[in-house]
């Protein structure tokens, strides 16, 4: 099996992903019919891309696909796949959705190697777009998204993640010197603002994007909210801290 995996929160993952990257998609256009200065194609960076279908229904790669051709915006898509049966079969699935307005290349290969040297500087137009990484409940590289963030073609693509909370806090707990809490490493990554979706399930499965627009808006009906408001602290509290490290908050034995 290669970066696909499915379970309880997989429908809530991928209709909040389609919601996300069909509002995402409309603001860049926006953009880039406003400013000369933007390129006029939409940057797309699945970086678990898996095979594009899983038990039948559409990954993201095809999610993105489908919604890019709906709203007929140019496109340029890099997907990231390790499993080389699964990027074979991603490139298949992609054949009827290739086009001169929407390009997909299928990149095989660790993404923590095979990234950055698709990350150029050289830029005459400023790219919009999303890095999208859904590390299927492993720590997301947040290495690797630091160094993503550097770079100058990055400045205006914003991060979208899918992580279990739980998991991060898991690592944190084991191994205290390499992984901080996320309401310590999300901010530190390169992007200037944070919004985070209401954590789900008991992994606590939530959704983090990392931009650097400061008016990005809430999308509060999908439980995602900005860090500047109640509910966005109250989400990144629960993400961030195990039940033991909130009740000592509460009680005054740790500062908020």
């Amino acid at each position: 099996m290669g970066s696909e995996k499915t379970g309880v929160h997989t429908e809530r993952k991928q209709s909040d992903y389609a919601a996300f990257i069909t509002m995402h998609m409309k603001m860049v256009q926006s953009i880039q019919s406003r400013k000369a200065w933007a390129d006029p194609v939409y940057h797309y960076y699945d970086m678990n891309a898996g095979s594009g279908i899983v038990n039948g229904d559409d990954g993201s790669p095809i999610i993105f696909a489908k919604q890019a051709r709906s709203l007929e915006i140019r496109s340029r898509a890099l997907l990231f796949e390790e499993c080389a049966d699964s990027a074979a079969n991603l490139r298949q699935n992609l054949r009827d959705y290739d086009s001169l307005c929407q390009q997909f290349s299928v990149i095989e290969g660790d993404h923590s190697h095979t990234l950055l040297p698709h990350l150029k500087d050289d830029i005459c137009r400023q790219p919009f777009g999303l890095m999208y990484f859904d590390p299927n409940g492993n720590v997301p590289p947040f290495e690797l998204i630091r160094s993503a963030c550097k770079a100058r073609s990055m400045k205006n693509v914003d991060m979208l993640i899918n992580l279990a909370a739980t998991t991060v806090k898991r690592a944190r707990m084991a191994f205290p010197d390499k992984y901080d809490d996320l309401a310590s490493t999300l901010p530190s990554l390169g992007k200037r603002h944070v919004l985070v979706r209401r954590p789900l399930h008991r992994h606590q499965w939530t959704f983090v994007l990392l931009t650097n627009w400061a008016k990005f808006p809430a999308m509060e009906r999908r439980g995602i909210y900005r860090l500047d408001s109640d509910c966005g602290r109250e989400a990144m509290m629960r993400i961030s801290m195990t039940a033991k490290e909130i009740e000592n908050v509460f009680t005054g034995e740790l500062p908020l």
